[in-house]
C-alpha cells in the first residue's frame, strides 16, 4: 500500500536526520564549552589586571598608573559577561533544541513505530481468526471474534495515525525549526559583538587619552632635562 511506502520513506529520512543532528550537536556542544572556557579566561585576565593595578592606596601602583587601569578591568569583566550570555543563548537556542529533537521527537517515532508494529500484528491475527471461521460456527463465537477484530482494527488505525503524526512532526521541524535555531544563534552573535563594540567605542576617547600619558611624560622629562642642563 502507498501509505506504507510513505511511512518507510519518512522513517528513513528521520533516521538519516538523526545522525546529522548528533554530529551537529557534538560540534555545538564543543563550541559552547569553548565559549565557557573563553569566559573563564576573560575573567582570569581581568582579575590578574585588577591585582596588578592595585589601588589608590598603593604607592607602587599609583606610580605606574594602576588606578587608571580600573576602567579597563571593568570593561574586560563586562565583555566576559557578554560572552557568558552568548554561551547561554547558543546552548538554549541551538544545543537544547537539537538534543530535544534527538532524544524526544525522534525517540517518539521509534516508540510509536513499536506500538504500530504490535497493533499491526494483533490486527493480522484477529483478521486471520475471523476469516478462518467455518460455516456453522456458533453465533456467540462469531460475535466475540468480530469484537476482537473491530478492537484490533481500531487500535491499528490509531497507532498508524500516531506514527504518521510523529513523522509529520519531524518533517515540519526539519523545514522550519533548524533554520530558526541557526538564525537565532547568529542573531545572538550579532548582539554579542555589537555590545562589545559599543562598550569599547564609548571607551575609545579614554583609551586614546591614556595612550598619550607616556608621550606626555617623555616630553615632560625631556623639557625637565633641558631646564636642568641650562641651570648648570
Amino acid at each position: 500500500m502507498l501509505i506504507y511506502v510513505i511511512i518507510q520513506s519518512l522513517e528513513e529520512s528521520a533516521e538519516s536526520l538523526r545522525d546529522r543532528c548528533l554530529k551537529f550537536y557534538k560540534g555545538c556542544h564543543k563550541y559552547t564549552e569553548g565559549l565557557g572556557e573563553a569566559y573563564d579566561g576573560d575573567i582570569a585576565f581581568a582579575s590578574s589586571l585588577e591585582t596588578f593595578g592595585g589601588g589608590h592606596n598603593d604607592p607602587i601602583s599609583v606610580a605606574f598608573g594602576g588606578p587608571v587601569m580600573t576602567k579597563f578591568t571593568i570593561a574586560l569583566r563586562e565583555i566576559g559577561t557578554y560572552k557568558e550570555v552568548l554561551r547561554s543563548q547558543v546552548e538554549h537556542i541551538l544545543n537544547d533544541r537539537l538534543l530535544q529533537f534527538v532524544e524526544i521527537d525522534l525517540h517518539e517515532v521509534k516508540d510509536t513505530h513499536k506500538h504500530f508494529d504490535k497493533a499491526s500484528l494483533l490486527y493480522d491475527q484477529a483478521r486471520e481468526k475471523y476469516l478462518s471461521l467455518k460455516k456453522g460456527t456458533k453465533a456467540d463465537i462469531v460475535t466475540v471474534l468480530e469484537d476482537e477484530l473491530h478492537s484490533a482494527r481500531s487500535s491499528f488505525e490509531q497507532t498508524r495515525f500516531n506514527l504518521v503524526t510523529a513523522l509529520s512532526n519531524i518533517e515540519a521541524k526539519k523545514r522550519f525549526e533548524f533554520l530558526e535555531a541557526v538564525s537565532g544563534t547568529m542573531d545572538a552573535h550579532l548582539r554579542y559583538f555589537k555590545q562589545g563594540y559599543e562598550l569599547l567605542h564609548q571607551m575609545e576617547p579614554y583609551i586614546h587619552q591614556v595612550r598619550l600619558y607616556p608621550l606626555l611624560n617623555a616630553l615632560f622629562m625631556y623639557f625637565s632635562s633641558c631646564v636642568a642642563y641650562r641651570l648648570l
